[in-house]
């Protein structure tokens, strides 16, 4: 994340806080679309990825979403080959959301907080 909006939002996210009280990884910058995606890991929401998409108007956008990549299967006894398409199912969005909501609104919809009190 070289970027000065990826930066920022993984700050106003809460930065090594957040990363260390839940455990989300696999953070990547998309400069075309202005999102920052990540990987999350178990919580209330289903979801398992996140997209923080800066908007052209000073807010964000919040994408909540569960994410199941394409999977193939050989069946050897009946020589069948099966193919799952990825799929994408949205579970939350919320549009035009101001820098000060980003936490509150990640920890009302994963259940999970990102402070100690």
């Amino acid at each position: 994340m070289t970027n000065q909006i990826a930066n920022a939002i993984y700050q106003q996210l809460g930065g090594g806080r957040f990363v260390a009280m839940t455990g989300t990884k696999g953070f990547v910058w998309d400069e075309a679309k202005q999102t920052l995606r990540m990987a999350l890991t178990r919580n209330g929401s289903k979801a398992n990825r996140l997209d923080v998409i800066y908007n052209p108007d000073d807010t964000y956008t919040m994408r909540f979403f569960h994410y199941t990549p394409a999977r193939f299967r050989i069946d050897h006894k009946k020589c069948t080959y099966n193919e799952y398409p990825e799929k994408i199912t949205e579970v939350k969005k919320f549009e035009h959301i101001y820098c000060d909501q980003l936490q509150e609104l990640f920890t009302d919809v994963t259940k999970m907080y990102l402070t100690l009190y």
